[in-house]
């Protein structure tokens, strides 16, 4: 493993109340992850969340210390090249790659890698974000963007949808995915990527299904042009139900009317929802 910064910085601000929860070898210069309140173990999947970087062991025997740095700065081996700035995520194997959509956003590069094998220098989040600063594919699919609790199982979690949605000369198109009952919508935003043409409709509006249920419960443009918003922070409200949104045609007043019949909208939903704390050991 190359070392392209010289000396490392030394072994401070670690935790070593730490067990290795299994056997542990080469992965000194690696993220762990935490295997109980009391142990760690080695990174296997990139969505795992990283508690902070193996330092000094290079061999860890069942059930012995682990000194694992949990902030402040630390090199780390990355898995690709690393920028300056770039954030960090970590590989299935634990070492530090760019951070991607749907990962834990673990640090910060100030010292960049050329290369796999490399060492970068991170500054450590002392509580891992979700990934936030990534660009999510318009996809449709609901996707984890921030949660809070002890494990990445339990607690409050935040979830967007992101999806373009291509008009078919109906009066309303639906979004794929539905917003689960029990959750709370925190915004909802549109964009008329292109000119849309319609039948009758004036407006594009963002409601839910069926149109008898407000089609523009989410926001109304003021015409059909190219680049016209919708921004949207609805008033609180826990859904009792599932509920889905879906693209709307619409008159002046925002009631459905006629077909909208070619062109995309954009449409952004974030929601909250909770999972249920973990059982108890």
């Amino acid at each position: 493993m190359a070392d392209n910064f010289g000396p490392r910085p030394p072994a401070v601000e670690t935790e070593s109340g730490f067990l290795a929860a299994a056997a542990i070898t080469s992965n000194i210069s690696r993220f762990v992850k935490k295997a109980s309140s009391t142990t760690v173990n080695v990174i296997t999947a990139i969505g795992d969340l990283p508690f902070g970087v193996q330092v000094v062991q290079t061999t860890i025997a069942s059930g012995k210390n682990v000194s694992v740095k949990i902030s402040g700065q630390v090199a780390v081996e990355v898995s690709e090249a690393i920028a300056l700035n770039a954030d960090v995520g970590v590989s299935a194997n634990g070492r530090a790659q760019n951070c991607v959509a749907g990962q834990y956003h673990a640090a910060k590069c100030v010292r960049a890698a050329g290369a796999a094998g490399d060492e970068c220098l991170v500054e450590l989040f002392r509580i891992p974000l979700p990934n936030y600063v990534i660009p999510l594919a318009a996809s449709g699919a609901a996707v984890l963007v921030g949660r809070r609790g002890e494990s990445v199982t339990e607690g409050w979690t935040r979830y967007r949808i992101d999806e373009d949605v291509v008009m078919d000369a109906s009066a309303s198109n639906n979004l794929t995915t539905e917003t689960p009952i029990y959750a709370r919508i925190l915004l909802v935003q549109g964009n008329l990527e292109t000119i849309i043409t319609a039948t009758t409709a004036v407006k594009v509006g963002i409601g839910r299904v069926p149109s008898t249920a407000d089609p523009n419960k989410y926001g109304l443009t003021s015409a059909l042009t190219k680049n016209l918003k919708i921004d949207t922070i609805p008033d609180f409200a826990v859904l009792s139900a599932a509920e889905q949104m879906a693209v709307f045609a619409c008159d002046t007043n925002g009631a459905a009317a006629g077909t909208l019949d070619t062109g995309t909208v954009r449409v952004v939903v974030e929601y909250e929802v909770l999972d249920s704390l973990d059982d108890a050991a």
